[in-house]
């Protein structure tokens, strides 16, 4: 089902841009809404394949490139763990992680997935430019 465009525009933010934010960019630009996705982190981080350690990637990096990383790296792992098939998803929706920092905050309706990127957003290095923005509405 696709919706007539509302006219406003909208941002999906979560920590990373890399699951959640671009599912729900996914979901509503598959309905006609004027929506990009952000994380808030400074990099992005994804499991390692040995426990409690981590992979991490430079916003700007595109979803492409961290997929071809991963098959290097561990491709049976982050296959079974499902990255792998999220990547490929989020290549269909957009290049590539954009961090919230960067975007033109040109927006009517920002939706936060997280506590965290919540008070990023609220509180964090935004609170200075949150003035300046157009945004009619936080969730």
């Amino acid at each position: 089902m696709v919706m007539k465009s509302s006219g406003l525009r909208f941002a999906v933010v979560c920590r990373h841009n890399m699951n959640r934010s671009v599912q729900v960019h996914r979901m509503m630009k598959q309905v006609g809404l004027d929506v990009e996705s952000y994380g808030t982190e400074n990099r992005i981080s994804l499991p390692g394949p040995v426990k409690s350690t981590s992979i991490k990637f430079k916003f700007g990096t595109t979803y492409k490139d961290i997929y071809d990383h991963l098959v290097q790296v561990n491709s049976a792992f982050y296959s079974q763990i499902k990255v792998l098939q999220m990547l490929e998803k989020n290549i269909t929706t957009k290049s590539g992680p954009d961090q919230f920092q960067e975007a033109d905050l040109n927006y009517d309706v920002i939706i936060t997935l997280d506590p965290s990127s919540q008070t990023s957003v609220i509180n964090g290095k935004l609170f200075q430019i949150f003035d300046r923005m157009k945004t009619k509405v936080l969730i």
